[in-house]
């Protein structure tokens, strides 16, 4: 795995970015120049409106600060792993392959609609439902053609090794667990954990949230950017799911 540059460069001193784009990074607070590694051309340009000369600038900027090796999209993919679904369809949807580990997944759409690793699934809505996911493991081992007397035993070790965490107070909690250590700590006591998933990410920033658009936007830009890292330092598959809503 690729690990991020171990420095702690400061934006702000970085040569070939303008005033406006380091206002623009430190808005978002973005701090240190490694955070930009974190971030590809579309999220450049999506996020933070980047022009195709500035995001050319910023990777001089990295490429010059941190002298990096040069590594190509084929060295990168073999590094990768990933988390086969058990589902031949939804594999497919993910590539063919599965979840990759090291990287952010997000998955939208309409509610309703691997390995010896561990889950830890963080519920901001208490919507989390064991029994169908014994549903879904029993018609999976029947595929399987387990003996049907195991088929128990399996679907209960199936769900001892899921791990949720209701979060289903506020923005301020989620914020408070993912960016704060708590999340951090979890992982480092439960080092079999292959999968994180966020069911979902916009719950709390929907109606009743009590702060503006600009914190806003920068609490839950903080929760993907500490989810990214998560993801590669760790070599995790993280799941997002997005309801998808408008700003007043």
């Amino acid at each position: 795995m690729n690990e991020l540059p171990n420095i702690t460069r400061f934006i702000c001193f970085e040569s070939n970015l303008s005033k406006e784009m380091i206002s623009k990074l430190e808005k978002n607070n973005l701090k240190l120049s490694k955070d930009l590694a974190l971030f590809s051309d579309d999220d450049f340009k999506t996020i933070f409106a980047f022009s195709q000369n500035e995001i050319q600038q910023i990777k001089k900027s990295m490429n010059k600060s941190w002298n990096f090796n040069a590594i190509s999209l084929e060295q990168l993919d073999q590094s990768e792993e990933y988390i086969k679904t058990g589902c031949e369809e939804l594999d497919y949807a993910f590539g063919g392959l599965g979840l990759p580990t090291g990287r952010l997944c997000q998955i939208c759409g309409k509610s309703q609609g691997g390995l010896n690793g561990e889950v830890l699934y963080l519920d901001t809505e208490c919507s989390f439902r064991p029994e169908r996911i014994a549903e879904i493991g029993e018609c999976f081992f029947r595929k399987q053609e387990i003996d049907s007397e195991l088929i128990q035993f399996k679907i209960d070790e199936l769900l001892a090794q899921i791990h949720i965490r209701n979060i289903n107070t506020s923005a301020d909690d989620l914020c408070n667990i993912i960016l704060d250590g708590q999340l951090d700590l979890f992982l480092k006591e439960h080092s079999n954990i292959r999968l994180l998933i966020l069911d979902s990410i916009t719950y709390h920033f929907r109606y009743d949230y009590q702060y503006d658009n600009h914190i806003r936007n920068n609490q839950l830009m903080a929760i993907g950017n500490k989810l990214k890292q998560i993801a590669h330092e760790k070599n995790i598959a993280v799941g997002i799911s997005f309801l998808s809503f408008y700003f007043d």
